[in-house]
């Protein structure tokens, strides 16, 4: 489809999707263990939605997401990373020689960690874990580093029962920002930002003193 669309495929293997165009587009993808999603350059949703029963990741069970320029969210259901494995690169909005920096997030009620060998992210400015289980998101400065856009800055949330975890040392405490009506305690290292909602647990090499 060349143009803004709501496209939900349930109980395929293997799905391929593309949307392009500057408008945007909703895509829920349901049971399936791979496929390859491209959209545009709007404010795209993508859904992936597994079934905890079936899949167990390798190279033959990959989806590749693409979602170019736009603010766009991409969800994925809990399991779905012991299932598949995820190349996603979340895009950036180019107009001519301009680059616009969007922010763009990916939504997981799961726990996480941004370094796993079956997770390949580029482009991605937030992860949101908050949901219904106490979810722990596990880091080091090299991947936020590699899967952030040119500002390397990423952005953590989640409720009081979820945590972040860094895996190396060396961050230091820069002053609290407010951003809309939640506060972020702010954390740099090697020339990376990561800012974690002040309702989360700190664990590794992060602490308020």
């Amino acid at each position: 489809a060349d143009t803004d669309k709501s496209i939900t495929v349930d109980g395929f293997n293997s799905v391929d999707v593309t949307t392009r165009g500057e408008q945007s587009a909703n895509i829920i993808i349901t049971d399936a263990e791979r496929g390859d999603i491209d959209t545009g350059e709007g404010d795209d949703t993508v859904t992936i939605i597994t079934d905890p029963l079936v899949g167990n990741g390798g190279s033959d069970e990959t989806f590749v997401i693409n979602t170019d320029g736009g603010d766009d969210v991409i969800t994925l259901s809990p399991g779905a990373l012991d299932n598949s494995d995820y190349v996603i690169n979340a895009g950036e909005h180019t107009d001519g020689s301009d680059t616009i920096l969007d922010f763009d997030i990916l939504r997981i009620d799961d726990d996480i960690d941004l370094g796993a060998m079956n997770l390949d992210i580029n482009n991605i400015e937030g992860i949101d874990v908050t949901g219904s289980g106490n979810n722990l998101v596990q880091l080091s400065a090299q991947d936020v580093l590699d899967m952030t856009d040119g500002n390397n800055v990423l952005r953590v949330d989640g409720d009081m029962t979820d945590a972040v975890q860094t895996l190396d040392s060396g961050w230091v405490q820069g002053a609290d920002q407010m951003l809309g009506s939640v506060n972020y305690h702010t954390f740099v290292s090697g020339g990376v930002s990561l800012l974690v909602n002040e309702d989360m647990q700190l664990l590794g090499g992060i602490n308020i003193p």
